[in-house]
């Protein structure tokens, strides 16, 4: 990891801590080392399944939480993000009509 690309946080309570690697103690706080998304995301595939879907349904409701606003903005940038995988590998879709059908016999 690059090491200009890291954030230090102050950290007084341990249960918020976002890394159990200290690297700093200074006026009271300790300061912890923040993970990247790619740390993260590897690290929470490695939990077991039961874990993995409470972590889960945690984001979900974080993401519940935002505003109207927030939650519009999010959507268009997934839209773009969706777009442009679509323009740059067009096989990666599929067909409206199988989609539809797939997900009828869903609710069957």
């Amino acid at each position: 990891m690059n090491s200009s690309n890291l954030l230090l946080l102050p950290c007084s309570v341990p249960s918020v801590r976002i890394s159990k690697r200290t690297i700093a103690r200074s006026s009271g706080f300790e300061y912890y080392l923040v993970m990247s998304i790619d740390e993260i995301e590897s690290a929470a595939l490695k939990l077991a399944a039961a874990q993995r879907a409470r972590l889960a349904e945690r984001l979900l409701e974080s993401l519940e939480q935002l505003s109207d606003e927030e939650n519009a903005k999010l959507w268009a940038e997934e839209a773009v993000r969706r777009d442009q995988e679509w323009d740059a590998d067009p096989s990666v879709g599929r067909p409206a009509n199988d989609v539809m059908r797939d997900a009828f016999a869903k609710l069957k």
